[in-house]
């Protein structure tokens, strides 16, 4: 709970730290006098809607993670400092599904073993803050970080479902690096690859100590307005 009140504290710090240093112009809008009293307002661009496809993974100490897990991201994006055609700061509140398949020896009645196959999905509040480099062909690449608040962890297996959320870390801090690409002025799409920087198990879990870290690569779209 306390990683959960500490990003949302820093987000909320900088945002209204940001707010106070626009002037009152330009929170407003960018104006430009016409003849008269008449004034053209240029908006700016400033919420965005992501959705997502993410394809990941869990690597590390533990050997029986293996193949990906696919599950749907979706959040909203907010620059915090810069502006249109410019290079800016941007931080973001996701949902984002993780995970992956893993493999064991399961007993097969009447003897033997037999590989079983199942997998752990991961749910994650993640808040992005990174710097989004523009480009004049509408074309953007994004670097950062983006720490995650882990809201469930589920072992599914057999058709059933189990809790898991005790065995892994509450917190994960992970990177941002992709591109994106501006069809119009609302419309666009993104790829993007978040390496994970943190170990997701917990000490005490039922990974015996082991560190493993989870990776995903993300497709979508998103809209802007």
């Amino acid at each position: 709970m306390k990683h959960v009140i500490t990003c949302l504290a820093v987000l909320f710090t900088f945002t209204a730290l940001q707010a106070q240093s626009i002037p009152e112009e330009e929170n407003k809008g960018k104006f430009k006098r016409k003849s008269g009293d008449k004034m053209d307002i240029k908006v700016e661009w400033m919420l965005r809607i992501n959705g997502r496809l993410n394809s990941s993974s869990i690597s590390g100490q533990s050997e029986s993670w293996g193949g990906k897990n696919f599950g749907p991201s979706f959040g909203i994006e907010v620059p915090v400092l810069g502006g249109p055609g410019k290079s800016e700061v941007v931080m973001g509140m996701n949902f984002s599904q993780e995970g992956s398949k893993y493999s064991y020896s399961g007993y097969v009645p009447g003897g033997g073993s037999e590989s079983v196959e199942n997998k752990v999905v991961l749910n994650y509040l993640r808040l992005p803050l990174f710097l989004r480099m523009k480009t004049k062909k509408n074309l953007y690449f994004d670097a950062g970080f983006q720490p995650g608040i882990l809201l469930s962890a589920k072992d599914k297996f057999n058709g059933q479902t189990a809790d898991l959320k005790e065995d892994f870390n509450g917190f994960n801090m992970g990177a941002v690096l992709g591109a994106g690409y501006s069809f119009t002025k609302k419309v666009g799409a993104s790829l993007h690859f978040f390496p994970g920087l943190s170990n997701i198990n917990r000490k005490e879990g039922s990974s015996e100590g082991k560190k493993d870290r989870v990776n995903t690569i993300s497709a979508g779209v998103f809209y802007q307005f």
